[in-house]
């Protein structure tokens, strides 16, 4: 049994010693542009010399290192070893090279790599951006490695623009350029802000940034509307805030004459200045600031009006020959209501007038009590609407006033709103032509 152990024993140790390689790791993490470095121990255990060749089949890294090599019987070569990327790698790869002699052994790398700067990349702007306008870039890229790429992403954005795609091939060892546009948005604020390019080919294959100077860019808009309406005029005035900073300043509107006892201001000014009404304001970036200015006439017209109807009003009553006014009075036991007494007041302002007529009408929902003033009628006559009252007047001398009058009350008793229409007089002027002049009508309300 000690025997058996002691054999296999002397064979790992054997196993151990006739070893033909060991690796030193010099740098293994590393970037794309850079190259992985190793030392590779190869040891001839024999007693002859013996040759080896170094073999080494990968589309991804390339080697640099001697390919042949003899090492004497019971001696170590070192040998040093260079692996760089050329084409697409993972970050974490593993690189195998062939050493043959009498036997062949498998060396594997371990190799960590960084591809983010796989592709150069060069991004140019101009030195000062307006928002308003699109912004001109200038993108060169350059494949640091051998192999051709194809359908490449090309990712251009920054925090004040819509982000940009690009696909295209890019050939290995080559170097491509490339102009667009990229518009920004009108409200950014001044000042400095990060352009970015990300190159994808399923990882980030490349980046790179540059300084986006955004400028100030005034653009206030002038606002200016007007209405006009029936006696009413509004005007609006104001200015808008396109630019993309804050706009400060003061709008003035100059109301002078009768106007100004017309108009009122929404808001209103923040001072007078002589015959200028002034505001002042600060717009933010695609804020508004709007004055609106009413001028009403309606309440000035609609006064005249009244005045000079009531005006026409006496002047037609002043200058008629004759005038026929109409009112009533009511008739009253106690604090009760029982009728009406209907006066006309007839007066004459002309010349001595003769067989004066004057007529009345009276609806025939309201009776007659049969009860006159001291001028009786000389006729009552019955309608079907209405009943009509009669007066002769032989003799009416210039300024002389007469006073018609009756009374009435309501056959079912109630009166409420009571119409009663107009009284109307007949004469015969100088020329012995038949004139009529009516009195006012009343809407009468008896409770």
């Amino acid at each position: 049994m000690k025997r058996v152990v002691i054999l296999l024993m002397f064979l790992l140790l054997i196993n151990v010693v006739n070893a033909d390689y060991s690796i030193k790791i010099v740098d293994n993490d590393i970037r794309y542009v850079e190259e992985a470095e190793f030392v590779l121990y190869v040891t001839n255990t024999d007693v002859l010399d013996k040759a080896y060749i170094i073999e080494f089949f990968s589309d991804n890294f390339e080697l640099f290192s001697e390919r042949n090599l003899v090492v004497k019987g019971g001696e170590t070569e070192v040998v040093d070893v260079m692996l760089k990327p050329i084409g697409v790698v993972d970050e974490e790869n593993k690189v195998n090279l062939i050493l043959k002699s009498s036997k062949e052994e498998i060396v594997v790398f371990d190799i960590k790599v960084d591809s983010s700067d796989m592709i150069y990349v060069n991004l140019d702007v101009e030195k000062e951006i307006d928002p308003k306008d699109d912004m001109i870039f200038s993108l060169k890229l350059r494949n640091n490695g051998k192999n051709d790429l194809k359908d490449l992403t090309v990712k251009i954005n920054c925090d004040v623009c819509e982000e940009s795609n690009l696909i295209l091939d890019l050939g290995g060892n080559s170097e491509l350029s490339k102009q667009g546009k990229l518009k920004i948005d009108s409200t950014t604020n001044p000042g400095l802000y990060d352009l970015n390019v990300e190159i994808w080919k399923g990882s980030l294959i490349g980046s790179g940034s540059t300084d986006l100077y955004v400028i100030m860019s005034s653009d206030i808009k002038k606002i200016e509307e007007k209405e006009e309406k029936f006696l009413i005029n509004i005007l609006k005035i104001g200015r808008e805030n396109q630019g993309n900073f804050l706009s400060e300043g003061s709008l003035r509107l100059e109301v002078s004459g009768l106007r100004k006892y017309f108009t009122k201001f929404y808001p209103e000014p923040d001072r007078v200045e002589g015959s200028e009404n002034v505001w002042d304001y600060k717009i933010g970036v695609n804020g508004k600031f709007v004055i609106t200015a009413v001028s009403d006439y309606r309440l000035f017209v609609f006064g005249l009006l009244v005045i000079v109807l009531i005006a026409l009003v006496i002047i037609y009553y002043k200058t008629r020959k004759i005038v026929v006014v109409k009112y009533v009075k009511p008739i009253k036991e106690g604090k009760v209501v029982k009728g009406l007494k209907v006066f006309l007041v007839v007066e004459n302002k002309d010349k001595l007038m003769r067989n004066v007529r004057v007529f009345d009408y009276v609806p025939v929902l309201i009776s007659l009590s049969g009860k006159y003033g001291t001028i009786k009628p000389s006729k009552v006559e019955k309608g079907s609407k209405f009943n009509k009252i009669k007066w002769d007047v032989l003799k009416l001398d210039k300024w002389e006033e007469r006073i018609l009058s009756y009374e009435i009350k309501s056959r079912l008793h109630i009166f409420g709103r009571l119409l009663l229409p107009r009284a109307v007089l007949k004469y015969r002027d100088g020329k012995g032509r038949i004139k009529k002049v009516k009195s006012n009508f009343l809407n009468v309300r008896v409770r």
